[in-house]
Order: C-alpha cells, then sequence, then structure tokens
C-alpha cells in the first residue's frame, strides 16, 4: 500500500512511501498529479526514487 508521507498532500512535491513490492504511482495519486521532484522511499529496502514528470518515470537516487 503506498502511503502519503505529506502532512497535507496537497503540498508540492509529494513524498510517497510504500514496500518495493507496491506499484509505484504513475501521473497521479488519489486523484491528484504527481509533481516533479516527488520521492518515494521503499519502506522494507531503503531505496529511494525521485519522479521525473517530463518522461512519468520514477528515477533511483
Amino acid at each position: 500500500m503506498v502511503t502519503s508521507m505529506n502532512e497535507n498532500i496537497y503540498q508540492k512535491p509529494m513524498s510517497l512511501a510504500g514496500k518495493n513490492t507496491d506499484a509505484k504511482p504513475m501521473g497521479t495519486y488519489s486523484g491528484l498529479p504527481i509533481p516533479n521532484a516527488s520521492t518515494f522511499y521503499e519502506i522494507n529496502t531503503g531505496a529511494v526514487y525521485m519522479y521525473d514528470e517530463e518522461s512519468a518515470q520514477w528515477i533511483a537516487q
């Protein structure tokens, strides 16, 4: 399950977390667009990804 790590999901960029087996959201999360430089933290591996809005992909950091 992907979880927003922001107190307010309307903040930009988004900070999301989930397991490496969870599908990282693409384009939108909870009906909101995922802005450039949003982060996804894998809670079981410690890996961090940043979202490239232009190419709509998560890039390992």
